[in-house]
């Protein structure tokens, strides 16, 4: 599907590494991001709703920065693996390392998110540790990381939960509890509004792994 979608547009290969497959591209030079590129963004959203729709294949992509040298492709990869590990800013399915904040406090702030993402966590009590107020915190937050500060802790739930279900036969009701939800009600209804399934039907996938 790859191949048939970008054949006219960029050449690319793949890689397996570890566990994962790795896309190459060479996108157009006058891009350098493939985010600006707009023609390829939206074929790849095209490829990857159809293989959701025709083969029940979800992809979960990280995409790292542009490089000339092929030997900063690893870089590329850190920095891909590291997006793909983060709640995204438009898609689930596509999830951009230059989208990630750079600001020192937001990261300092999100690093607490992620620390502490199984307990009550508030807005108040997050811009109290970086010592911001609340108000500034709220706005300088949604700004750099395209989501307010209740959908970003949820979505990193949502991803902290993703082990359990893969890995451990662990009850919905004790996962919800393990990551930080309310109840196993909320955990589910949040889950199928993000990923686009439910906790019981992401568990019941397959995960492909390359090695």
């Amino acid at each position: 599907m790859f191949h048939q979608n970008f054949a006219s547009k960029a050449p690319l290969s793949f890689l397996h590494f570890e566990r994962y497959l790795l896309l190459l591209m060479r996108i157009p030079n006058e891009y350098t991001s493939f985010k600006h590129w707009s023609e390829g963004g939206a074929c790849l959203l095209e490829v990857i709703e159809v293989l959701k729709k025709d083969y029940g294949i979800h992809l979960f992509m990280g995409i790292g920065g542009v490089f000339q040298d092929a030997m900063q492709v690893k870089e590329s990869y850190s920095q891909a693996r590291k997006a793909r590990r983060k709640p995204p800013v438009h898609s689930i399915h596509i999830r951009f390392y230059e989208d990630l904040t750079k600001q020192e406090q937001l990261q300092k702030a999100i690093q607490y998110i992620e620390d502490h993402y199984d307990e009550q966590l508030t807005i108040s009590d997050v811009a109290k540790y970086i010592n911001f107020s609340a108000t500034h915190f709220s706005r300088l937050f949604k700004k750099e990381t395209g989501r307010n500060f209740v959908d970003y802790v949820a979505f990193t739930r949502i991803i902290k939960s993703l082990p359990y279900l893969r890995k451990y036969d662990y009850t919905i009701e004790k996962i919800s509890f393990i990551c930080g939800f309310n109840t196993p009600n909320y955990f589910s209804l949040t889950f199928k509004k993000y990923v686009g399934i439910s906790p019981t039907d992401y568990r019941n996938t397959q995960e492909i792994l390359f090695k």
